[in-house]
């Protein structure tokens, strides 16, 4: 859902700050909050997980669309808000 912040994670370790690479790390793993999107009971947590990162990249504009193959479901619109307002809260922007 942050392709960036893994590159400057990556960049990080390499250059061997270990700071920079703790926080950022720190950072990305509070995003995984978008996997509590889905209604509990409507998909398995496999599902659950891959259509709320699916919805974020969609939603930030590096993918076109969130559709999971069958049975998969997408996320739907309150859901797709839910991982929005995660995005929305952890500064990364939209696309609109």
């Amino acid at each position: 859902m942050d392709p960036h912040g893994y590159v400057r994670l990556h960049e990080a370790a390499v250059k061997g700050d270990w700071a920079t690479a703790r926080a950022e790390q720190d950072r990305l793993v509070g995003l995984f909050d978008i996997i509590r999107a889905a209604r509990p009971g409507t998909a398995s947590a496999t599902a659950a997980g891959l259509g709320a990162f699916k919805t974020a990249l969609m939603l930030r504009g590096i993918i076109d669309t969130n559709v999971m193959s069958p049975p998969m479901r997408r996320l739907d619109a309150a859901e797709t808000a839910a991982v929005a307002a995660c995005l929305e809260s952890a500064g990364l922007s939209l696309a609109r």
